[in-house]
């Protein structure tokens, strides 16, 4: 090869070239796939060069081993592949949450910064398992985003509850539901703390509901407070807890209770927004036209028959009964609360 590199160029191609490599790697098979080990070279300025090289990478900590003789006959040099790449970081589920929040107001700075702190907080948070969940913008909030993280109002409540998180102190607000219009007055021990599709989410033991349950941060009604009858550390977290097992799993899918199978034929006008968003609907066949029939994985029925509900007239639920006859109830309830008295209608 006639190019000239830069030995720095030089020494990734080294790493790379035995990073790829699964057998040890006699000098001679550098000359002509690596540049700068060139076949104009002699045998001992190659020899000269690779011990020149191998010095300074092993001073940045990769780490050759010469091999006499594996099982193929074969003598030269390998990588030890441990020691290039960095060990394994274990961020708690309160580091991970800090660096999110880190992520989520970055974009204030400049962009160059911006995306400096983003890259940064992307490669810190690879090993953690929320990372394959969030990933690198759905864990963020972006300036596009429904939830406005600029807003005092929502600083403020995840400053409270990463707080008490970190301190191990049960927390009360007062929570609206989907199915609720009037806000409930909760009290949680966190357990952990997440984003997910451009909002916050907090999970942890709800004694009110006496289980582990998520909470939106944007449903949250008035302040955060830490609950006056509880001290900090008055609660440990389990250790079979799982964060992954709450936030980015469809509603219906947290519980438990155990699992059931739900049948429904959705109008195909929204059935698309229902597959794009959980990957684990399953289309089968039989449906009427003009919907499709999904199949739903249930450990909650309630949180999917509030779900469906959204829908309107837009479903159908086939199949179990009990949840069919429950829907129906639901829809019943809400029509007798808004039937107006005949002696009040306005005449025409």
């Amino acid at each position: 090869m006639s190019k000239e590199v830069s030995k720095i160029e030089r020494l990734m191609n080294l790493v790379a070239y035995f990073l790829n490599s699964r057998v040890v790697e006699p000098l001679s098979n550098l000359v002509g796939k690596i540049e700068g080990y060139d076949e104009s070279l002699s045998p001992a300025n190659i020899e000269k060069r690779w011990q020149r090289d191998r010095k300074d990478l092993e001073e940045l900590g990769f780490v050759f081993e010469y091999v006499e003789e594996d099982g193929w006959g074969q003598s030269g040099y390998r990588l030890r592949k441990d020691s290039a790449v960095m060990p394994k970081l274990n961020l708690t589920s309160e580091e991970f949450a800090l660096l999110e929040l880190v992520r989520s107001t970055s974009s204030t700075l400049p962009r160059t910064l911006s995306e400096l702190v983003g890259s940064a907080v992307t490669k810190l948070c690879h090993d953690h398992p929320m990372a394959e969940e969030i990933g690198p913008t759905q864990g963020a909030i972006s300036p596009e985003s429904t939830v406005d993280v600029y807003e005092p109002k929502h600083l403020t409540e995840l400053e409270t509850v990463l707080n008490a998180l970190f301190d191990r102190s049960t927390i009360a607000f007062d929570y609206r539901s989907g199915s609720n219009s009037d806000a409930k007055r909760r009290k949680l021990d966190i357990y952990g703390v997440g984003g997910f599709r451009g909002s916050w989410y907090v999970v942890g033991y709800d004694h009110v509901a006496d289980g582990v349950r998520m909470f939106n941060v944007e449903r949250i009604e008035g302040d955060v407070a830490l609950d006056p009858e509880g001290n900090a550390g008055s609660y440990d977290i389990p250790a079979s807890f799982d964060i992954r097992e709450h936030i980015g799993r469809a509603p219906w899918r947290i519980g438990t209770g155990g699992q059931g199978e739900v049948i429904v034929d959705v109008d195909k006008t929204v059935c698309w927004m229902i597959r794009r968003e959980f990957d684990d609907v399953r289309v089968i066949e039989g449906a009427s036209d003009g919907f499709e029939r999904l199949a739903f994985a249930v450990n909650n029925p309630a949180a999917l028959k509030q779900y469906l509900l959204g829908f309107g007239t837009r479903f159908k639920v086939v199949e179990p009964s009990g949840f069919r006859e429950g829907v129906e109830s639901s829809v019943q309830k809400a029509l007798a609360r808004y039937e107006c008295d005949p002696a009040n209608k306005v005449q025409d």
